[in-house]
């Protein structure tokens, strides 16, 4: 070889290499107007590096902007415009193995700038709805991967939220709000109103132990704790109106992580980059039978899969299918050996078990620039089995307790939203949603030797919404919402228009205050109007055939803004009055107290509540790799029965502080590698819970847990400190990103009661917690 061909060929290796050793991404985004979702040209968009801009671009007349070599890192993204509001993205971490594309909104602003000029502040957390006013949040995918204990769990990381209220240990994502039973929370998807998306699913509830969906898949959702606006109804507490991002248009990446939950699986990617239509989809498998190791008595299974398709039909229309899929099943084996029985659990057969799946359509068309038109279909399905097995002292087997139910609903949604002018915003819409049920139901009493089905039957319901609100802008500091729900159910042929409203003065550009009203209803589950008994000629009746919705009124003051340097300030007292409570017609029974569906009777809408309270956030963004939030909430939750006496509900904790940190370290370079590590925590208080104590001597005939409901929720739980930790170490090389993570689940043992139940082996109560420490080993690959 030639000397000249051997000094080329070894500058072409060296500068490959060095090119290679260079650790590089993309970052690149779309900016649309919140509202009207039209893309904004000129939007001045800086990357901030510890504060100081290190790019900048403007974006063009589609609201796209691209950075190109991006080192490796967090950066700051500012976002400003003359006719709009400006604000700081903070903590985007940049790794070389995904591409960071941002979907970004902007709101209008009611003046112009003048020739001062004001610091954009940093915002996380605003909601994308800009119809919302008060107690409104969003959860992003990237955020929530910052808090400890979340594993991978939307609805868990909504358990942080001020005045939210979660299961501390790791078998349960049950969550109260403001006091609220969990089963006042509804998820909706693009307009229409999901079944409860978890695994291992109560029937009648809102929770289980793990969202179906997971984090990968999640786009920037809101989440509502009260006074939700007018597009939301059939809910008590509050909304987790779900998104799914679409995929990368432009480029493919996938993701595999294996650990001590399972198999997790994602992959995105352009199915016609001309066109700009692309794929999202996540599946997951979970085995965790270690829970066995360290006490937890079953080998739950579960798996799941989840996808967005998104296809640009013209520039004025879009096309979007989503799915949702899962299935869990949770097991428990009675001994047949009366010898080694030391717990009622050893001589029961349990089986949990549920189905879920999902496929809705999304059509979306600009009529004009400032008018959108929305028609969401979708069909789902659920199956659900909650059984009990009893083994008798001569080892034979008795139902002691059967519940399935089967549901199939088909959903229709359809909106316009339409930008009058920039003091003007309006939103209409309605959904209808008619399912088919099927309920088998048997208990065992072992008083009267005899089965009961208190709520067996098939049938069919059909729920009717709509809704009407207006946003206005009277001044530069003042904005008015207001809006009309409607509620329809056939069941019971009820119908409820509830009117809502809020006003908000915007004292500067980083600090406003706020307050909202409304009126908020919520139907019963469909086996609550099934329930049947015998009347005195022994011939079935339907006590609560004519039973009214349980009914609420929310009132909020809030402020919010910055304080400090990087630091802002949420703060919200409420007041929620609620009225028309089923409950029996004589005694202390009322459906508020129940977070799932174990119990129904003949009830009446006498029953009365109120809960109020403070909620207080504060957060500091993440600045040199520290960030800290403290949530904390102070609040009572009361109601009155048909007995008349004023009582704790099942949710009245009375208090909530959750302190969550963070350290992030640098990515640093070392043998071709970028190396970094960081952990968090998340420290959490939680008032003692009320609740019922047990007739010990009715729980021995019954040979079944007996409560004393004429001292219902006079006791109460000791108070409860939990923490969660997680660390992780990251290593980006050769278009790898690979993430080694430990997140430890409730490091001091401490959980609240699952519930208490009479023991037939013991012949004594005994308190079923949530589980003990429980430690989740990870590895994270993206390629």
């Amino acid at each position: 070889m030639k000397k000249s061909q051997l000094i080329l060929l070894t500058f072409a290796i060296f500068s490959a290499h060095s090119i290679f050793a260079q650790a590089y991404q993309t970052v690149r985004g779309n900016i649309t107007e919140t509202f009207s979702e039209s893309p904004i040209e000129g939007v001045q968009v800086k990357l901030l590096k510890d504060g100081l801009a290190v790019k900048e671009i403007i974006s063009n007349n589609s609201g796209d902007f691209t950075f190109d070599k991006v080192e490796l890192g967090t950066y700051d993204v500012l976002f400003k415009h003359v006719n709009f509001q400006s604000f700081i993205d903070p903590g985007i971490e940049v790794s070389i193995s995904k591409e960071i594309v941002l979907e970004i909104q902007m709101q209008n602003r009611n003046n112009a700038l003048d020739t001062v000029e004001v610091k954009p502040a940093k915002l996380r957390g605003e909601p994308t709805n800009e119809m919302a006013t008060t107690s409104s949040f969003s959860i992003e995918a990237g955020d929530a991967k910052r808090i400890a204990g979340g594993l991978d769990d939307p609805i868990r990381v909504a358990g942080t939220l001020p005045g939210v209220t979660s299961a501390t240990g790791f078998s349960e994502n049950f969550i109260s709000i403001r006091g609220n039973s969990p089963r006042s929370l509804k998820y909706q998807m693009e307009g229409i109103t999901l079944p409860n998306p978890t695994h291992f699913s109560r029937i009648g509830s809102a929770g289980g132990t793990f969202t179906i969906f997971s984090l990968h898949l999640l786009d920037k959702s809101d989440f509502y704790t009260g006074a939700f606006s007018a597009e939301y109804g059939d809910a008590l507490g509050g909304i987790f109106d779900a998104k799914f991002r679409r995929g990368n248009q432009e480029k493919h990446e996938h993701m595999i992580q294996v650990g001590v939950l399972g198999l997790d699986i994602a992959s995105e990617g352009p199915l016609n980059k001309n066109k700009k239509a692309s794929y999202a989809i996540n599946y997951r498998y979970g085995l965790v039978g270690l829970a066995r190791l360290i006490g937890y008595p079953s080998q739950p299974t579960y798996q799941d899969v989840s996808f967005s398709l998104n296809f640009p039909l013209t520039k004025r229309s879009n096309l979007k299918f989503f799915g949702i899929g899962g299935t869990s099943l949770r097991t428990r084996t009675a001994t047949l050996d009366s010898e080694t029985w030391e717990e009622s659990l050893d001589r029961t057969n349990l089986i949990l078990s549920s189905k879920m799946a999902l496929m809705g359509g999304v059509f979306k068309h600009f009529i004009r620039e400032n008018t959108i038109f929305k028609a969401t279909a979708a069909i789902s399905y659920t199956k659900q089995l909650d059984n009990k097995q009893y083994v008798t002292d001569s080892y034979s087997l008795i139902d002691q307790r059967t519940n399935a139910y089967n549901s199939l609903p088909i959903s229709m949604a359809v909106s316009i939203k339409h930008k009058f002018n920039k003091k003007h915003f309006h939103v209409s819409g309605a959904s209808f949603t008619n399912t088919y049920h099927d309920w088998n139901t048997n208990r065992y009493s072992f008083v009267t030797n005899n089965y009961s089905s208190p709520f067996n039957g098939k049938g069919v319901s059909n729920e009717l919404k709509a809704y009407t609100a207006s946003k206005f802008f009277l001044s530069e500091k003042w904005s008015v919402n207001v809006g009309l729900h409607y509620t329809y159910y056939d069941v019971n042929n009820k119908q409820a228009l509830e009117p809502r409203g809020s006003i908000s003065y915007q004292i500067s550009e980083q600090h406003s205050i706020s307050a909202s009203a409304g009126m908020h209803s919520q139907i019963e589950n469909y086996a609550a109007y099934l329930y049947t008994d015998k009347d005195a000629n022994l011939a079935d009746r339907f006590p609560n055939k004519n039973l009214d919705f349980t009914r609420s009124n929310h009132y909020i003051l809030g402020y919010k803004g910055k304080v400090w340097t990087n630091h802002s300030l949420r703060v919200e007292v409420y007041y929620q009055d609620l009225y028309d409570i089923p409950t029996e017609a004589d005694g202390t029974f009322a459906m508020v107290n129940f977070s799932e569906l174990t119990d129904i009777r003949p009830l009446v809408n006498n029953g009365t509540g109120q809960n109020y309270g403070l909620d207080i956030g504060f957060e500091r963004y993440n600045e040199h790799g520290l960030y800290y939030i403290v949530n904390a909430s102070i609040y009572r939750s009361l109601y009155t029965g048909s007995d008349g006496i004023q009582r704790s509900t099942a949710y009245d904790n009375r208090y909530n502080v959750k302190f969550l940190l963070g350290k992030e370290y640098k990515l640093k370079k070392k043998n071709e590698k970028y190396k970094a590590f960081a952990w968090n925590t998340n420290l959490a208080a939680l008032g003692g819970q009320p609740y019922t104590p047990i007739d010990l001597v009715a729980s021995e005939a019954e040979q079944e847990t007996v409560y004393d409901e004429s001292a219902a929720f006079s006791e109460r739980d000791k108070p409860v400190v939990f923490l969660d930790f997680t660390f992780s170490y990251k290593v980006n090389k050769n278009n790898k990103r690979t993430v080694w993570s430990l997140q430890i689940k409730n490091l001091f043992s401490n959980s609240n009661a699952i519930y208490r139940e009479y023991d037939t082996v013991t012949k004594s109560q005994v308190v079923v917690p949530s589980t003990s420490l429980f430690p989740v080993l990870s590895y994270h690959l993206e390629f």
